[in-house]
């Protein structure tokens, strides 16, 4: 909102001229200096040109002197928007029309935007590379003087549930439950018929399953078993009341 500069002697007065015709004045300090302000709706681009004369208490004007508007603040770190595993674009928002972002992948890859009128940006990931959960992708946001920002940050998410996996029909006392999935390394859960879970991880042909360690609660693994040991007892029940009978039998005969 200022601009300043050195004058020759002191109580001179500097005229300085803006690029749109505008004028201010200053005068020239013990210091040697002056300092005016940029007139109310002057809007100064980097490249104008800014003027100025001097002068003394009897009139006499100097020169124009010359100035020019530069530009050495860089601009903030743009924002990165988080990206979902398996998205072709990144994008984020910048601070200024026309700035160029450079966005930075994983493996060193990097691409490039400009900032758009609603201080958008987008680029395309680049051919063959991957993006895993977790990784991190920086920007950096260029202004038209070359003022480069820090890294704005984002990360690469998975925020898309998988299909539901297939559940292979199981026969009654088998010892396993089956299925497939459809990532390996992911968790299955199984819910049984009467409320208890079992896990498992989807392994690298994309099957599931449970051992017999994950059934016995269930019940499924011990129905056989729980049959087979209670007919045993109804036959030895049967053999022992034949025998009696028959001994009773005997002895009604003596």
């Amino acid at each position: 909102k200022k601009v300043s500069g050195k004058g020759h002697e002191v109580g001179n007065t500097v005229t300085v001229t803006f690029p749109d015709g505008k004028t201010a004045t200053s005068k020239v300090d013990e210091k040697g200096n002056w300092t005016v302000d940029v007139p109310e709706g002057t809007e100064l681009k980097v490249g104008n040109e800014i003027t100025a004369t001097e002068t003394d208490m009897s009139g006499n004007k100097s020169e124009s002197g010359k100035g020019k508007v530069t530009d050495t603040t860089a601009p903030e770190a743009p924002s990165v928007n988080d990206t979902e595993v398996g998205n072709k674009k990144v994008s984020g928002k910048g601070h200024e029309v026309g700035n160029t972002v450079t966005v930075t992948f994983p493996d060193g890859k990097t691409a490039t935007s400009k900032v758009d009128e609603k201080g958008n940006w987008t680029v395309d990931v680049p051919e063959g590379t991957e993006l895993k959960v977790g990784n991190e992708i920086t920007a950096t946001e260029t202004d038209m003087s070359g003022n480069k920002s820090e890294s704005g940050k984002g990360k690469v998410t998975d925020t898309t549930a998988p299909e539901a996996p297939s559940v292979n029909d199981t026969e009654v006392g088998n010892k396993k439950v089956s299925g497939k999935g459809h990532e390996v390394g992911n968790t299955v859960t199984v819910t049984f018929p009467d409320g208890k879970t079992a896990t498992s991880k989807v392994d690298e042909k994309g099957n599931n399953y449970k051992n017999e360690k994950l059934l016995p609660n269930t019940g499924m693994k011990q129905e056989g078993k729980n049959t087979a040991f209670s007919s045993i007892i109804i036959i030895l029940m049967a053999s022992m009341l034949f025998i009696n009978k028959r001994r009773k039998k005997e002895n009604k005969e003596i």
